[in-house]
């Protein structure tokens, strides 16, 4: 699909470069993502029934942080898309942790303490890496021989 461009934005290519670091096949999931100048409080949005991702790019975000949060979000389009009955409770079991609550939060905000926001925190450092601290609050950041078992998850 075609990733539309804010012109805001594009005068940097800022969008083309943060795609560049990401490897995974994400057309695959039928999504498309627009990326937009600043969006207070938001870095990215997932629509998953519209199959859309919003990506609020700031002023001095770098290519990695934009990518970042693109794979973040991409995280969250895999999750409503390619996961099978019970992907939720491996999840939490590989990840040493008990969902207690719903997967996704029922707002646009934090997840940290969600397991939506634990599964697209790790596909997002397997992804681009510890370019941001870590945020979820119901695991560590996984190690390789977890996050070995964990990528097959991601479809």
């Amino acid at each position: 699909p075609a990733v539309p461009v804010n012109p805001a934005v594009a005068t940097s290519a800022i969008d083309t470069r943060a795609l560049r670091l990401i490897s995974y096949p994400w057309t695959k999931l039928g999504y498309q993502i627009t990326f937009h100048g600043p969006r207070a409080g938001f870095f990215g949005l997932t629509d998953c029934q519209a199959r859309h991702i919003d990506i609020y790019v700031m002023s001095g975000q770098s290519a990695a942080e934009v990518a970042y949060v693109t794979a973040f979000e991409i995280g969250h389009a895999i999750d409503c898309t390619n996961q099978v009955a019970g992907h939720q409770a491996r999840w939490s079991v590989l990840r040493g942790f008990r969902v207690s609550g719903p997967w996704f939060p029922s707002c646009s905000c934090s997840e940290n303490s969600f397991a939506s926001g634990d599964f697209a925190e790790v596909f997002a450092r397997w992804q681009v890496g510890a370019v941001y601290p870590w945020r979820s609050t119901l695991a560590p950041p996984p190690t390789s021989a977890q996050l070995a078992t964990l990528i097959p998850l991601f479809g």
